[in-house]
């Protein structure tokens, strides 16, 4: 049995953060988060992904822990978390599935937040940027950000895919 100590413990320093600084990349760095990427695409050359159709799937099982399904509210001006990966959970210190952008996010980084996603489900391109959170009593926390476009389970209404990979500093 793996210990898994370590992941506890870097989970929970997500938790009572500040907001992330971000830094758009041409192309993931994290292993995982470059192979889901391609399998996105791959996937995505012949059709939006449905949400409840394609996520989850078996082609995207062994990702599922690394995303978060959101869903654009209140006339485009927020978003709620509708499906949390682990990643994100530990991200916060706590399952935010229900949550808005609102509320995990200062004003400024969320309105940042929620042009970003607008511009992914307007254009079908994906966005990858580098997150960090600085601590005063650590090293940064750092990750992998990819945002995606996929169509809600209506198969007609456009969501958010984002993908959250843990990097090593």
């Amino acid at each position: 049995m793996r210990d898994r100590s370590g992941v506890t413990s870097v989970l929970t320093l997500f938790s009572g953060s500040s907001d992330p600084y971000y830094q758009i990349r041409a192309d993931p760095a994290h292993p995982a988060a470059a192979t889901f990427l391609a399998l996105w695409r791959k996937e995505a050359e012949t059709h939006d992904l449905v949400v409840g159709k394609d996520i989850p799937s078996r082609r995207f099982a062994r990702f599922l822990s690394h995303l978060v399904v959101v869903e654009p509210i209140d006339n485009d001006t927020d978003c709620r978390v509708r499906i949390v990966g682990e990643a994100a959970r530990g991200r916060y210190g706590r399952d935010v599935a229900g949550a808005r952008f609102s509320e995990l996010f200062s004003p400024t980084v969320c309105r940042d937040n929620l042009m970003r996603l607008r511009e992914v489900r307007r254009t079908g391109e994906p966005i990858i940027f580098d997150a960090a959170i600085v601590r005063d009593d650590a090293p940064p926390l750092c990750y992998e950000v990819l945002l995606l476009r996929v169509l809600a389970p209506d198969e007609r209404t456009l969501w958010n895919v984002v993908g959250i990979f843990m990097l090593q500093v």
